[in-house]
C-alpha cells in the first residue's frame, strides 16, 4: 500500500496535533497542581509560626523547590549532643507513618507532588532532621 503526500501529511499532522495535546493537557495539571500547593500553604500560614508542643515550633510552609510542599519547624529547646541519630530516626518513622496516613499528604501526593518536612535548632540554621514524602515511600510505609 503506497501513501500519498497527502496522507503522510495529514498522519503527521494528526500526530503533532495529539502531541500538543498531552503537552497542553501536562502543563494544565502542573499549573493546577502549583496552585493547589500555593493555596495550602497560604492557607496554613495564616496561623504561623506557632507551637506544636513544648517543644516544636511550626515556622512556615512553603512551595519548593520543584512541585513540593515544605514545612519547615524549630526544635525551640535542642541543645547540641541532646539528639541522638537513633532517637532522631525512631521519631521519623512515626512521623512519616502518621503523615502517610493524612488525606491532605495524600491528596498532594496523587498530585504527582511532593511534602517534605525540615526541623532546625533554634538558632534557625542547624538542621536537625529532614524527610522527603512521596507516594513511592508513603506506599512502602
Amino acid at each position: 500500500m503506497k501513501l500519498t503526500k497527502l496522507q503522510i501529511v495529514a498522519g503527521v499532522l494528526v500526530v503533532g496535533f495529539l502531541l500538543l495535546m498531552q503537552v497542553v493537557k501536562v502543563w494544565t495539571l502542573r499549573r493546577e497542581t502549583t496552585q493547589y500547593l500555593e493555596q495550602i500553604a497560604s492557607d496554613l500560614n495564616r496561623g504561623l509560626p506557632a507551637m506544636q508542643d513544648g517543644a516544636t515550633r511550626a515556622e512556615r510552609v512553603s512551595v519548593g523547590p520543584g512541585e513540593n510542599l515544605t514545612f519547615t519547624f524549630t526544635l525551640v529547646n535542642a541543645k547540641d549532643g541532646e539528639l541522638s541519630a537513633g532517637a532522631v530516626s525512631d521519631f521519623l518513622t512515626g512521623f512519616k507513618k502518621q503523615k502517610c496516613a493524612s488525606a491532605t499528604v495524600r491528596d498532594v501526593l496523587s498530585r504527582g507532588a511532593g511534602v517534605n518536612f525540615k526541623w532546625q535548632k533554634a538558632d534557625r540554621r542547624t538542621p536537625v532532621a529532614d524527610l522527603a514524602l512521596t507516594a513511592s515511600a508513603c506506599q512502602a510505609n
